[in-house]
Formats: structure tokens, sequence, C-alpha cells
């Protein structure tokens, strides 16, 4: 069984949540283990810590999730994941998404069962500008960044799959990840 490290710009927020929405799809193949829960230092220091725990905990590759609003020039932040992968070199993906609860979007119906509200939402969330404000505003405050995890133990893996699509998105996100871990059919 392959073993997956998560990074994210939270721990409990985005590298948890993560492996919940990607657990039950892979959960033959692979397991995705949540790394380092302090992320947010310079580079050099996280490509070290990736690197420490892709040995400590036996990974065989290590997904790093990043917000666009942190770094909005596309030239930055190519510039951000070219420097983490020359220190790490091997196995690492990268998932940008404007802000995570863009994938919690994708399965709308899914949020409103959790959170108890009635949001429509019917668009692409990877063209949605600010997520984690739409989706405050709409649930009259009841979503809060720290229900992501809880959101993503029933969140359906195909809906995002199916939604989130488009340059960047999950769909190619997942599509570049089975070309390298799963074996031809």
């Amino acid at each position: 069984m392959k073993r997956i490290g998560i990074v994210g710009e939270n721990y409990q927020n985005d590298a948890c949540a993560f492996g919940l929405l990607m657990t039950p799809q892979y959960k033959d193949t692979m397991q995705f283990v949540p790394i380092i829960k302090k992320p947010n230092t310079g580079t050099d220091k996280l490509g070290r810590l990736i690197l420490s725990a892709i040995e400590i905990e036996e990974l065989d590759a290590v997904i790093c999730i990043k917000d666009l609003d942190t770094y909005p020039e596309l030239s930055e932040r190519e510039s951000w994941f070219r420097d983490l992968n020359k220190i790490i070199q091997k196995g690492i993906f990268y998932l940008a998404v404007m802000e995570f609860e863009a994938l919690l979007l994708a399965d709308i119906d899914n949020l409103n069962k959790v959170l108890k509200t009635r949001i429509s939402y019917k668009g692409n969330p990877i063209k949605e500008a600010d997520p984690k404000k739409f989706l405050m505003k709409q649930s009259n405050g009841k979503y809060t960044e720290n229900d992501s995890s809880r959101i993503c133990k029933t969140i359906s893996f195909q809906k995002v799959y199916q939604t989130h699509t488009g340059e960047r998105s999950f769909n190619a996100f997942i599509k570049q990840f089975e070309k390298q871990f799963m074996p031809p059919k």
C-alpha cells in the first residue's frame, strides 16, 4: 500500500480534510498521512521538514495543497512550487486551489446536509473568486474554516472530481496523480 503525505497551509482544515476527501476513493491502494503541523515557514525549511517526514513516515509521495490567495500571481506560485521541488526532488504533487472551500462547494448537497443550510450553488467552484467568503455569507455565519474536516468526512469524491474542472482543478490534479500512482487498466 502506498503512503502519501499531505501538507496544507493549515494542518487540520486543509491537510486532514483533504485526506478525508481522498481516502474513500483510494482506500484499497493508498494511505493518506497529513504531515507538518506548522507548514507556514520559508520554502527551504518546509522542504527540509517534508524530506524528514518522507523518511520518518516512509512516504512514497507528498501532496502539497496551496491556496492561490497566498500567491495570487501565477509566476509567484510556480516559483514557490519550483523552489520546493528543487529541495524534495521526487514524488511531489501540487494542488493549487483559490481556497480549500472551492472543493467543498463542489459538493454543495453534502455541505448543506452537514451544516444544515440551504445554500444554492450551480457553477464550477474553480471560478468562484472568494469561496470562503461566499460560504460564510450564504450560510449566515454557520460555516467556519474549522468545519472543513467535518464536511469532508461525507463529501463525494466523484462530485468534487466532476464539478471542480478546468486548468489547475481537482479534476486535472487527480488525472496527473492517477497517471503516476494507479496501474493501467
